[in-house]
């Protein structure tokens, strides 16, 4: 549907990037996020742990996780990706548009690999 709205645009799809993480590093991710819900600030077990567990740093309130990355849901929306979006990446592939990079490092590498990728 995609090739078709842009192709009555004389538009077309240029580059199409496949981020590879491994499912359990999404869920690993996913379901360690906790946030406020007084100031909004974002936490994470791993990799941005507030100072007292389940507590924000800031103002005090105790963190919420959102249901959406509560364990049994990201597994739910892993199995819909692998499902009905992952095929979309072979229809890419045919295409010669398809850019693939390793998901798994810290953003700030991603978006290097994501620029290169980009720029060939």
């Amino acid at each position: 549907g995609l090739d078709e709205r842009l192709a009555s645009r004389r538009l077309r799809v240029d580059a199409v990037v496949n981020m590879e993480v491994d499912d359990a590093e999404v869920t690993r991710r996913l379901t360690g996020r906790w946030s406020c819900p007084k100031d909004g600030r974002i936490y994470h077990e791993l990799f941005s742990a507030p100072k007292k567990r389940g507590i924000c740093d800031e103002c005090g309130e105790a963190l919420t996780r959102r249901k959406d990355d509560e364990p049994d849901v990201v597994c739910e929306r892993l199995r819909t990706y692998h499902e009905l979006t992952q095929p979309l990446a072979a229809y890419y592939e045919k295409r010669g548009v398809l850019r693939t990079v390793d998901g798994s490092d810290t953003a700030e590498d991603v978006f290097v690999r994501i620029q290169k990728v980009c720029q060939a």
